[in-house]
């Protein structure tokens, strides 16, 4: 009996230590179930549960703006709104509701003005937790989403950039998209000026909508920061304002215009005509092509053959190889025989026996053609390659492209003699200006930039930090006192040259214009009647401050030469640049009234005093009132008449609009005919044109005073050159 007792005991004992051996296994599990659930997998695993119990919504940073040199704002961004939809949170409400998705969807694409089929795919997408639904909304849409009452469908703060001048500076600032900067500067300094997105942070229940008693953690979005240019709002308008004036007048393809301070590589205006308004970006009312050849900026992007633009580096070139001197002669006779192939100069008549500075001012062929049989292709090739024209520049701007030179071992003794005068060889307008700017500023090669600062205001003093300027690369390759040299004889083709048009008395301007045949788009030979136009200058000559550059892309074929229509429009720039940066005459500064153009008193008579005094201003006079009419009815001087420009025009005022119909018959003869015929229209002639260009003769000469409705008859002609 106690045998059996102790065996009942001994066998409870096991099956105690059985069950607690289990219940320690068990326990073994479950810590270390816990264990590797809430310290291994706490990361993974807490991002879930987190994701389950809290809504973010990402607050978007306010995008950085974009200023000119002297702090005007070329870009902003506004207060606008975002709409998302927390799709979970969405489906749990309309669930709990009975509310189709497709009812939400209707009325939500109804009040964005969006496609019904592209809002019930996003929110009714189980694969995400979150969509963008519109982004950019005024405060009215914002009130109006919120206002159907949907949970899930949130607002929130979003910022849309606003470009205040329009079309101004288009293809330089570029545009924003949903993803950020898509072309220009917006592009390029785009991880500057986006800045740091905020998050909001609240607690939510099981069908993901807030708790009222939790407390909403807020992450403050960091704003972008500032971007100033070195680009000078005013002489960026005198630019435009030409640009579109000599798109206009010369019925061309396009028109570019760059001005720069070759001391420290600064672009102070760059502009391509025709442009775009960054404000619309994309314009659906064009093709693809349409719209990306507007975007494109062809003073970087694009490369040509500059033409006889180009001898300023073939011309350096031989100077400072010791290959030519100022007494050298060269017999031009209007062609020359080079690898089998006769070439023709400019002047198939020939310029005669010329000296070095002369074939410059001539722009000869034949003479460039004798400088590039001295250099040798290594002896060219040493200044092509060693002013960078076979590279990029470096500029801050997307898209920049480069150019094609020949190798020196490709060279044969035609391409030497042709790419000597600026065929052969290709380069973009940027490539250009680096190597001369090198000739402006004593030799130095320097990277060309439009970005002067990046700053941010400081939170708590309210003051601009600056924190980082641009610092160019710059390295010396000529020598200054050849550079020097050189820019005194490319004075005197503006001076005396094929560059005239573009001089100013009382300054110094050195440069040289360009007109090269476009090269067939199929890659062989050249367009027939298809040019590009071309000026480059310095001033003063002496000590350079500013250079310009001027394109004239497929201008009308009967009046295509740079030298009758690049360089006017290089004169009218220079005279605003002058005035703007009070840059003084070299020669004799009792000249300094010649910056003043004549101008030609357009009529306003007829007008209201307020329109008419905004079109004098226009023309660049100023108005002086006499009366308190409503009407202008006379003025002094008459309309046509010429004076300087901020000369006085009083005008007389009453309250009938009646006046007298008496014109001063103006200056025609000059202009070109296209000009000439609308001023003649303004002011009320009836005018008879033949011939088309210039103006060389009128029949009834200026000043005289005639009524409104005469006949003129104006005669022209063209007038060629390089």
């Amino acid at each position: 009996m106690e045998k059996r007792s102790y065996s009942d005991r001994t066998v409870e004992r096991h099956r105690v230590f059985f069950l607690l051996f289990i219940f320690f296994i068990v326990l073994g599990v479950i810590a270390y179930r816990a264990f590797y659930l809430t310290v291994i997998k706490h990361d993974e695993y807490g991002g879930y549960a987190e994701n389950q119990w809290t809504l973010n919504v990402q607050v978007e940073a306010k995008r950085g703006s974009i200023l000119d040199r002297n702090g005007i704002t070329l870009a902003a961004s506004a207060n606008v709104y975002r709409v998302d939809c927390d799709i979970q949170a969405l489906r749990a409400y309309a669930d709990k509701n009975y509310i189709p998705l497709s009812k939400i969807a209707m009325d939500v694409s109804t009040v964005l003005q969006l496609n019904f089929d592209d809002v019930y795919k996003k929110i009714s997408n189980k694969n995400f937790e979150q969509a963008v639904l519109k982004r950019r909304v005024d405060k009215y849409v914002a009130a109006s989403i919120n206002s159907l009452g949907y949970y899930g469908i949130v607002t929130g703060a979003d910022t849309e950039r606003y470009y205040p001048n329009n079309n101004f500076l288009a293809q330089v600032l570029g545009f924003t998209n949903d993803n950020g900067g898509a072309q220009g500067i917006e592009l390029q300094y785009d991880s500057v000026l986006k800045g740091t997105p905020g998050m909001r942070l609240s607690e939510a229940d099981i069908n993901r909508q807030d708790l009222p008693y939790s407390i909403a953690k807020m992450v403050t979005p960091i704003p972008g920061k500032d971007v100033t240019l070195t680009i000078d709002e005013l002489v960026q308008s005198f630019a435009e304002q030409i640009a579109q004036e000599t798109l206009e007048s010369t019925q061309a393809k396009g028109v570019r215009i760059m001005v720069m301070n070759p001391n420290n590589g600064e672009i102070l205006a760059m502009v391509n005509k025709p442009d775009y308004n960054p404000n619309v970006g994309f314009d659906n009312s064009l093709t693809d092509a349409e719209n990306n050849a507007l975007f494109r900026n062809k003073l970087v992007s694009d490369a040509y053959e500059p033409g006889s633009i180009f001898k300023v580096f073939t011309a350096v070139a031989a100077m400072s190889e010791g290959k030519v001197s100022p007494n050298d002669i060269f017999v031009c006779g209007g062609s020359f025989t080079e690898g089998g192939r006769v070439v023709h100069c400019w002047k198939t008549s020939g310029h005669g026996a010329q000296t070095f500075v002369q074939i410059l001012e001539n722009s000869c062929n034949v003479g460039f053609h004798e400088l590039g049989l001295r250099l040798g292709p290594e002896g060219l090739n040493k200044y092509i390659y060693g002013l960078e024209l076979n590279k990029k520049t470096g500029i801050d701007l997307p898209g920049e492209t480069v150019g094609i030179a020949k190798s020196t071992k490709s060279m044969t003794s035609l391409d030497l003699s042709i790419i000597s005068f600026g065929q052969v060889n290709s380069m973009s307008a940027i490539e250009y200006m680096k190597g001369f700017n090198a000739v402006a500023n004593g030799g130095y090669l320097i990277t060309p930039h439009l970005m002067k600062d990046i700053s941010h205001v400081d939170a708590t003093t309210g003051e601009k930090v600056i924190d980082e300027s641009y610092v160019p690369e710059k390295r010396q390759f000529l020598d200054a006192n050849i550079c020097k040299e050189l820019r005194l004889d490319l004075e005197k083709v503006i001076s005396e040259g094929g560059g005239k048009k573009a001089y100013v008395e009382g300054y110094t301007i050195a440069g040289k214009t360009g007109t090269a045949q476009k090269i067939s788009e199929t890659g062989r030979g050249y367009e027939s009647g298809k040019y590009i136009a071309t000026f480059v200058g310095m001033v003063p000559a002496d000590n350079p401050q500013l250079t310009v550059y001027i394109s004239i892309d497929e201008p009308d074929p009967s009046n295509y030469y740079a030298g009758q229509i690049a360089a006017p429009a290089a004169r009218d720039l220079f005279l605003k640049m002058f005035n703007h940066f009070s840059i003084n005459p070299t020669v004799n500064p009792a000249l300094s009234a010649s910056l003043l153009q004549d101008m030609t008193v357009p009529e306003v008579r007829g007008l209201k005093v307020f329109d008419a005094g905004i079109k004098l201003k226009e023309n660049r006079f100023v108005p002086e009132v006499q009366g308190n009419g409503e009407f202008v009815v006379d003025m002094n001087p008459k309309p046509g008449s010429m004076m300087t420009e901020n000369s006085k025009v009083i005008l007389y005022t009453s309250d009938d609009n009646k006046y007298n119909s008496i014109v001063v018959v103006p200056k025609f003869v000059g202009m070109d005919s296209d000009k000439a015929m609308a001023l003649a229209k303004e002011l009320g002639f009836v005018a008879t044109l033949e011939g088309h260009g210039i103006i060389t003769e009128q029949n009834i000469e200026p000043s005289i005073e005639v009524d409104k409705g005469v006949k003129i008859i104006l005669k022209s002609e063209e007038i060629y050159g390089d």
